[in-house]
Parts: structure tokens; sequence; C-alpha cells
């Protein structure tokens, strides 16, 4: 079974109070729609120009656990690491200690601090998240940080894979 989520605002056409839509096929070609998978509801996912921003999923032990980025505009650290999790992949629980990854471990961070992808290599579990260090409409550094993790609950900072080095923005 293929499981598909989505970034979208139920209440119109534009950018505000995001959540994630959900889907599931057998097929990839016909497409059941399940109930919203996430909304925006806790104190740092709760916003009307935030929400619930994109992420990943990944099962284990028969449990599926979504990873998305809680954004709050206007708060110090606006962006933050999430976790929920299924047992029947179409209820969800949001974890009762998020955010998992509460702020971008950089120096100068900027605001931007989102879409971590979560996998599992050699029995530990990895995060990617994308950010910016510095003023993004100056000089802004873009960022891939990697961040590991023994049972996807606490997370430790681990390195910086990749930097534009103010080259790609």
């Amino acid at each position: 079974e293929y499981h598909l989520f989505y970034q979208y605002n139920p209440h119109g056409c534009d950018w505000a109070s995001m959540h994630w839509g959900h889907a599931k096929s057998q097929d990839l070609l016909h497409w059941e729609h399940l109930p919203l998978a996430l909304a925006p509801d806790k104190t740092y996912d709760k916003h009307p120009e935030g929400g619930v921003f994109s992420g990943s999923a990944i099962e284990k032990d028969g449990r599926l656990y979504l990873f998305y980025t809680g954004s709050v505009p206007g708060r110090e650290n606006p962006q933050t690491q999430n976790m929920a999790y299924s047992d029947d992949g179409v209820h969800f629980t949001k974890y009762e200690n998020n955010p998992v990854i509460p702020k971008n471990p950089l120096p100068n961070a900027s605001e931007h601090f989102r879409d971590p992808k979560v996998f599992l290599h050699q029995g530990v579990y990895y995060m990617v998240v994308g950010c910016c260090q510095g003023d993004i409409e100056a000089d802004g550094d873009g960022k891939v940080l990697l961040f590991e993790s023994a049972d996807l609950r606490s997370w430790r900072f681990k390195s910086i894979l990749f930097s534009s080095a103010g080259r790609y923005g």
C-alpha cells in the first residue's frame, strides 16, 4: 500500500494555515482520500501564516511516523521539527514532547529551517533538514544539516552535509 501526504490549505487557495492531506493507493493510479493526517493545532505549528509544513514518513515496528516542520512566524525559533505517529496508518497523534528538534543549531541562523527527511541506515535513524545561515535576502548560505537518533524521539546534530558557501542561495 502506498501513502501520499501533501501540504495544502483546506480553507482556500492561498498560502495560509497549512495542513497535511493524505491518500493511499494499491497501484499508484487509483487513490482513496483519507482524513487529514495533520492539522495546525499546537503552539509549535498553529499560525494563520504558518502551520504544518512539509516533511517525510517512515515505518518502525509496525508504526508509521511522520516528521514535519511546524511553522509559527514571529517567534524566536519560528520553524521546528516535529513528529506524529499512527498505529493504523490513518489517525495520527502528535508526539507529546514535540518539537523533537526545537531550533536550528547553527549560529546566526535565519528563520528558514525546514523539510525534514528521515531515513534508516545501518541501524541508525538520520534526518536531513534544509536551512539558511545569515540573511536569506542578502548573502544567506543554504545548508543541509544532518541529525541522528537511535529511537526517532531524541535527535542529535551530527554535521553540515552541504553548504552553498553563498553560491546557490
